[in-house]
Parts: C-alpha cells; sequence; structure tokens
C-alpha cells in the first residue's frame, strides 16, 4: 500500500500558494517568507527530497537562474547555474557553499542532487520534481497509467541506522479516481497490497490518494505531472518517486546507448556503525552483449560493474517492463524508453555484521 505521509500543518499556508499559482516563495536571502514571486520565465517543479522535505525548483532559463523553496523547512535561496557537456548543470548551494547539479527534462520532470543541512553537517540530498500539471479533480484523469514507484524510507531512529535508506520498488496503477498499489514479488508478478480512491484536495491544491487500513484513514498528496508524480513521507523520512512504464515490448539494441545518470548512494562496512553517503553522477554505457543476451553496464566506458537482463512484471495482465541483475538492481523503463529509475539494496540495515548498500537514482539517454 501506498507508505504513509504526515501533512504538514505549518506548511500547508505555503504549499497551497506554491501549488495555485505555480511559482515559489520570494527568492534571493534564506526566509520563511510565503509571498509568491510571479515569473512567467520560469519553469516550474515540485516534489520530494530524499531526506522527506517538499522541495520546489524554478529553472529561468533567460537568466540561467535557479531557484529553490524548501516548503517543509520554510526557507528559500537562488543561484546561477551553468550547462555542462554531458547535459547536466551545475550550480553551487549558497550558505553551505556546496556544489550540485541538476538535469531537467523540460515540461517533464527535475531531477536535482544537492546538500542539505542537518543538525550542522552538509549531507547529500536527491529529488525528483514535476511540474504542477493536475489542478482540478477532472485533471486527475491525466495520471492515468501503470507507475514503477521507487520508495525510499530514511531511518529517524536515534541509534547506528540513524540517516540510512531503505529502499524498495512497486508499482501503482491509477484509472480515473482510483488506484491500485502492488507490491513485486518474487516470481515478477504484482501482487495487489491497496486499493482506494483518489481525491482532489483544495486546501492544498493537488490530488490525495485515501488509504485506509487497520490504523485508519491516511492522506497521500500527490505532487503530479502527466508521466511522473512525487510524495514525501515526512519531515526526515524520505520520499517516494512514480515513473510511468513501458508496458511495450522493448529491445536490448532500443535500450542500448549512452546514459546521463544522477543518483545517490550510501554504503556501511562490516562490523561498523557509520556509513558513508555520496551523490552519483557520470556517463554510463548500455552495451548489448548478444552473446549473452545482456545489457553490460560500463562507468567512465571502460569499466564494467554490471550486466541487466531485460524482464517483465505482470500487473492483472498488464506488463511493465523493467531491467534486473543478479546483484540486486532494479531498472523501471520509463514509457518512451529514453530514460529509468533505479534502485540497489544490498545486505542487511539492522545488521552492523553485514555489509549495507542502498543506491537510487535516474538516468537519461544522452
Amino acid at each position: 500500500m501506498f507508505k504513509k505521509l504526515s501533512l504538514f500543518v505549518m506548511s500547508l499556508f505555503v504549499l497551497s500558494l506554491v501549488l495555485s499559482c505555480g511559482e515559489a516563495p520570494a527568492s534571493g536571502e534564506n526566509s520563511s517568507s510565503s509571498n509568491p514571486n510571479v515569473n512567467p520565465n520560469l519553469k516550474s517543479y515540485i516534489g520530494a527530497a530524499s531526506i522527506g522535505d517538499i522541495v520546489w525548483y524554478g529553472v529561468d532559463h533567460s537568466t540561467k537562474q535557479l531557484i529553490f523553496s524548501n516548503i517543509s523547512r520554510q526557507y528559500t535561496w537562488s543561484a546561477t547555474y551553468t550547462e555542462q557537456s554531458d547535459g547536466t548543470c551545475k550550480f553551487t548551494v549558497p550558505v553551505i557553499n556546496e556544489e550540485a547539479s541538476f538535469l531537467e527534462v523540460p515540461d517533464k520532470f527535475l531531477v536535482v542532487q544537492f546538500y542539505i543541512r542537518e543538525n550542522g553537517t552538509n549531507i547529500p540530498a536527491f529529488a525528483m520534481l514535476v511540474p504542477h500539471t493536475v489542478k482540478s479533480q477532472d485533471d486527475i484523469s491525466k495520471m492515468n497509467g501503470l507507475y514503477g514507484i521507487l520508495e525510499i524510507h530514511r531511518s529517524t531512529a536515534n541509534d547506528y541506522t540513524y540517516g540510512l535508506n531503505r529502499g524498495s520498488m512497486d508499482a501503482v496503477s491509477v484509472n480515473g479516481t482510483n488506484y491500485k498499489h502492488y507490491k513485486v514479488i518474487s516470481n515478477f508478478t504484482g501482487e495487489i497490497d491497496g486499493i482506494g480512491p483518489i481525491i482532489f484536495s483544495n486546501e492544498i491544491g493537488c490530488p490525495v490518494a485515501v488509504i485506509e487500513n487497520n490504523n485508519g484513514v491516511t492522506y497521500f498528496p500527490i505532487f503530479a505531472g502527466e508521466a511522473t508524480f512525487a510524495g514525501d513521507f515526512g519531515l526526515g523520512n524520505g520520499f517516494c518517486l512514480g515513473l510511468k512504464v513501458r508496458t511495450n515490448s522493448i529491445t536490448y539494441d532500443e535500450l542500448a546507448g549512452e546514459y546521463v545518470v544522477l543518483g545517490m548512494e550510501q554504503w556501511r562496512g562490516r562490523n561498523s556503525i557509520s556509513y558513508t553517503n555520496m551523490l552519483l553522477k557520470g556517463i554510463f554505457i548500455l552495451s548489448n552483449n548478444i552473446s549473452s543476451n545482456t545489457l553490460d553496464v560500463y562507468e567512465g566506458g571502460t569499466h564494467l560493474i554490471d550486466s541487466l537482463i531485460i524482464t517483465n512484471v505482470d500487473f492483472e495482465g498488464t506488463k511493465g517492463y523493467c531491467m534486473v541483475s543478479s546483484n540486486g538492481v532494479a531498472v523501471v523503463i520509463s514509457e518512451d524508453g529514453e530514460s529509468f529509475i533505479f534502485s540497489k539494496n544490498d545486505g542487511k540495515i539492522d545488521d552492523t555484521n553485514s555489509y549495507y548498500q542502498q543506491m537510487f537514482g535516474f538516468g537519461r539517454k544522452k
């Protein structure tokens, strides 16, 4: 079932302004202002960050300006960016002076890897954001389709797991004002583990999935474009993102090529209570290996790091195409076959005798 999301009461007013106006709170210095800064040149994207914050970005291509609003914590900043040869854009996060990157698929989604300050430390963060196109009950039908869902839950336990991520790749289908949530099981079958209605909240200006179970009713706001959506599990707790899945067959030749990949990784060694956080960025080559019927993944052009096979998961007769590897990598292929989201989970988060790794991110053909 959709995992639980807290509605931040202190943020609802700011959130409703952002969603209704399509712009961010006033930019510049750090601020708690909720006055929208109307700029017709801004491309507007909203979603959630891996740390569990609702965030907004505005991209102004005419001035090469990036505007950021952390809606959960109520502060803003702006920065200029420079375009890179790999298709990404580079900028520096103000105040904490950390270099960061974003990749935009105009009017579809924005992927950002950046840094955020928590408990006096600059930590990596990752966000996938969407344009706000679902603005009424009637607009919910724009979301119709099958989505692969990357769910990242961040541990808030006051122990050695604090800040570590747990990841899973599930799916949800949307049909009109109803959803079905599927858990992917070992034989690549989608097993229903949640159904319910989707309503439009005029209070916060976005669709909300209604989840009813033994613990009561939970309301899960959805920031939705027409091929993606994003959600937040609460301040500090993590996020989820959905990408509309490829449902017709695709070949190894079609998927082969160079991809720009942005992501995030954590790992902890055996017999250790400390872990490493890092951002992933680079060009990866998916090479069609005809002899083994795999896509061999090369980092930096020469370093073979994995081999993927194309498979599909059956969701009540609808097949969602993905790629998997024996090393625990799961890759959801986008509807147009040009991009993907991925996750890799290895080891046990609660067992310090076990090596632990969680990696996730987004890739797009260069």
